[in-house]
């Protein structure tokens, strides 16, 4: 008789099976909850959802792939004006750019014959952080003026400026995107940014690196989309970190470790006569361009609400005032026409009230655009610039 191959016979006995042990049952349990926490968290938020978790304040308009910002990255200027952006209805001030990235209405790249071309280059104040639409900034309405004359050419007027603009983005401005355009003439409109840079920190760099940061590209991965379908998720990351807040400064402004709420960093120190050696140097560089393509340059002095400034304003002035000198001799030396800018609107805000030509800094209302474009008009028509 053959023996039954073990193959083929019947365990006598079942496996032994494997308990689960405390820790891991605890694990469960924990993640059971949390996870059904998590759930009921994430449907009384959807379904009673109070103001302060609004899309807007979860999912800024800047997050959403960056299209409702003003400006984007470049990589020359680290940021210019978004091409083709209008300000949404809920802004307090109309603003569009055309298809150049330019505020204003479209314009042709080829000059046309009959048309004298003027291109500005500055920060804010000539962007027009706060004037109440684009007709209303003060190289629109230095457009307006000349062209109410019949006895000169026609006049083009491109904004070139932009938001925390200084001279090294004007200087890369003008070059590579303002000189296709022909211009006739450059308007030079800057000190205050370019003071900021020489003070921050006392750490100034020749080319600016100690100020100006990258511009931050937000580009979730897979996993953050998947996350921020969750209104939980979205509610941490806006009120308990600050991603939100850093991506806002950081590419807004773009300026290296900036903290708006301190007052320290304005500072006198070695390294300043850095920043002072880079505003001459750009606006020289400026000029070395424009002359080598026949094109002429003006330059003016900054008007500022000295009353309405934050942090150590009295080294800030020394900035502003010495970046003035600095105008002033470039303008000498070079033989530049230099428009008393200061002059013009300081004298306004004496006659009219302060509220009536600034809105804060350097930032001008309607009537303020309209002081100063007038001043670069009279000066303009005075010396024949304009042929």
């Amino acid at each position: 008789m053959t023996s039954e191959s073990p193959l083929l016979s019947e365990p006598t006995t079942d496996a032994p099976r494997k308990k689960m042990g405390k820790g891991a049952k605890l694990l469960l349990i924990v993640g059971i909850n949390l996870g059904l926490l998590l759930f009921t968290t994430e449907v009384v938020l959807r379904i009673a959802r109070p103001d302060a978790v609004s899309e807007n304040q979860l999912m800024p308009a800047f997050l959403k792939a960056q299209s409702g910002r003003r400006g984007m990255a470049h990589p020359y200027l680290a940021f210019i004006p978004r091409p083709n952006w209008e300000s949404p209805p809920t802004f307090d001030h109309v603003t569009t750019h055309n298809s150049w990235g330019f505020r204003g209405p479209e314009v042709e790249i080829e000059k046309p014959e009959d048309v004298f071309r003027i291109v500005c280059l500055g920060g804010s104040s000539t962007y027009g952080h706060t004037p109440s639409r684009d007709e209303t900034t003060w190289p629109a309405q230095l457009q307006t003026i000349l062209n109410e004359r019949q006895d000169i050419k026609r006049v083009e007027v491109i904004n070139g400026g932009f938001s925390g603009y200084n001279s090294f983005e004007s200087l890369a401005n003008f070059n590579f995107r303002l000189l296709p355009f022909d211009p006739d003439l450059v308007i030079v409109y800057h000190t205050i940014n370019d003071a900021r840079c020489t003070l921050y920190k006392n750490t100034a760099t020749y080319d600016n690196t100690h100020w100006r940061s990258v511009w931050p590209i937000y580009s979730p991965t897979p996993t953050e989309k998947l996350f921020e379908t969750s209104m939980t998720y979205l509610i941490y990351r806006r009120y308990l970190t600050d991603y939100i807040s850093g991506m806002g400064d950081m590419g807004e402004w773009g300026i290296v470790d900036y903290d708006p709420d301190a007052n320290d960093v304005w500072k006198v120190g070695p390294k300043t006569k850095i920043g002072f050696q880079n505003f001459q140097r750009n606006l020289e560089s400026i000029h070395a361009s424009a002359a080598a393509r026949g094109i002429q340059m003006v330059v003016a002095s900054q008007g500022c609400d000295r009353t309405d400034f934050p942090g150590n304003g009295a080294i800030q002035f020394g900035a502003l005032d010495r970046n003035e000198t600095i105008l002033r001799k470039v303008a000498a030396a070079k033989e530049l026409l230099f428009v008393e800018g200061r002059e013009a609107l300081d004298n306004a805000a004496k006659a009219e009230g302060v509220d009536t030509v600034y809105t804060h800094e350097v930032h001008l209302t309607d009537r303020g655009c309209e002081v100063l474009a007038t001043a670069f008009a009279k000066a303009l028509l005075q010396s024949g610039a304009i042929q």
